[in-house]
């Protein structure tokens, strides 16, 4: 899994390693931080896999100092966009490669909701000399997380008008993408008006003059457009009459042959394979979590783009897409060896038995956790043969457990990036079951007032 996680930065230094062979040596790129923030229990950097998926990996954790300051090099060639994340806040913005970025972290107001896997977007004040720091690519981060996070409430609708005005005006201090001034344009006005208003032109006057023409596969602008046009087009497109069979080209078929003749035929307009690569892509994260779907199908439709993938980057952002779904497959393997705990050693969740071993995340504040603990020791009551529980503190809070909960079951981990990231910890409590072989049972296993005794009773059963 860690291996997977790196794959981005090996092939980041892979270009770096060509760069050299050919005696062209690429500018240094680095990040220098300054965080206001207090009492962050750690520091976190994270980079995103590629344009289309946009999913965060993480990279290493940052030290600070006690003057609130950390610095870290960063992969040659790699000038997407950055996260920072602390235990409060997350802050967000573009790295500018070949040089050395500065950045200023203000935290978030200190009335906004605070939570461990939700926290509010803080603001990066960019030092790199210029007088307007705000661009496109900027942009395209503040919109997604307006829209990701509903903060339109924080904006008035007769603020549209003047901001499609700005970026009509804006003068572009990054313009290295192809195609970037008509995609990137129409995305940034036609997401603004869906925000704040129901958009004054029809979808297929927009596909006519912004989608209907060349592809740019490698154009993160284009790809934002693309995602926000056609989000949910596959179930739109079910829902029309004779079109069904595209439920089973993908869950029973699994043909990508069949899946793009019938697209074909039920949208006229859409005969771009490239085109109907990407919008596929981006269409099958949601098909593979959805209760009605074929997991094993969607993954072999999104094989089937990568070994029949219309562009290189097309065949990457699949190989990418299918990592991530494979992540917390049933057998994944989960070591929490890899990571030390809050008194510096190695953390460890291997019973001396022979039986699977539920893991359990909780922070001290959790009023969630404290609801589900004593249920915990009924279900641990049935299945006391067959299984063992541990639960793992994620902050450096003192939560005294029950009596019946054991020393050794109660693991301090503290606040670490990497094994959250690692082990898909989005938010607590939080559950994995685990073999004895360290090899993942159950992904997000149900909590106790879930029915995590009758999914324990029918899994052990099936085991028998």
């Amino acid at each position: 899994m860690a291996e997977m996680q790196n794959h981005l930065f090996r092939k980041a230094c892979l270009i770096s390693l060509g760069l050299m062979l050919t005696g062209a040596i690429a500018a240094q790129t680095r990040l220098e931080i300054s965080l206001s923030e207090k009492n962050s229990a750690g520091v976190g950097l994270f980079m995103q896999n590629d344009p289309l998926n946009k999913e965060w990996v993480f990279v290493r954790d940052l030290q600070v100092d006690q003057a609130g300051k950390a610095s870290s090099e960063i992969s040659s060639g790699y000038s997407g966009p950055i996260q920072i994340r602390t235990s409060l806040n997350r802050y967000t913005a573009y790295i500018t490669s070949g040089k050395t970025n500065r950045w200023q972290l203000i935290p978030a107001d200190s009335m906004a909701s605070r939570s461990y896997f939700e926290q509010p977007e803080g603001t990066v004040k960019i030092d790199d000399g210029a007088s307007e720091n705000l661009d496109y690519r900027t942009i395209d981060l503040w919109l997604d997380t307006f829209s990701r996070y509903n903060y339109r409430l924080f904006i008035q609708p007769k603020s549209l008008r003047p901001a499609l005005l700005r970026f009509d005006s804006l003068h572009l201090r990054t313009t290295t993408y192809a195609g970037f001034t008509e995609a990137g344009k129409a995305y940034y006005r036609y997401q603004l008006a869906n925000l704040y208003a129901s958009s004054a032109s029809k979808s297929s006057e927009i596909f006519d003059k912004y989608l209907s023409g060349k592809v740019y596969p490698s154009n993160p602008h284009y790809l934002s457009f693309v995602t926000y046009f056609f989000r949910g087009y596959l179930y739109a497109l079910m829902s029309k009459p004779k079109n069904e069979v595209i439920e089973k080209d993908i869950n029973q078929k699994a043909s990508l042959k069949d899946l793009l003749a019938n697209i074909h035929r039920a949208s006229p307009q859409l005969q771009n394979d490239t085109l109907i690569q990407l919008i596929l892509l981006n269409e099958m994260r949601s098909w593979y979590s959805g209760k009605q779907n074929n997991p094993l199908a969607v993954l072999s439709i999104i094989n089937q783009i990568k070994q029949q993938a219309l562009h290189p980057l097309i065949a990457e952002y699949a190989s990418n897409l299918d990592a991530s779904l494979r992540r917390f497959q049933e057998g994944a393997p989960i070591r929490l060896e890899d990571y030390p705990g809050s008194n510096g050693t190695r953390l460890s969740l291997m019973s001396k038995r022979t039986v699977p071993v539920l893991l359990v995340f909780y922070i001290a504040t959790s009023k969630e956790f404290l609801r589900e603990l004593p249920l915990f020791e009924k279900v641990l009551g049935f299945h006391s043969k067959e299984m063992e529980i541990r639960f793992i503190s994620l902050d450096n809070g003192s939560l005294p457990l029950p009596s019946w909960v054991l020393p050794e079951w109660n693991i301090h981990a503290g606040y670490h990036h990497g094994m959250m990231d690692a082990l898909g910890v989005r938010s607590v409590p939080f559950a994995l079951f685990v073999g004895p072989n360290q090899k993942l049972i159950a992904y997000d296993a149900p909590m106790p007032s879930k029915g995590l005794n009758d999914w324990l009773s029918k899994y052990f059963k099936k085991m028998r």
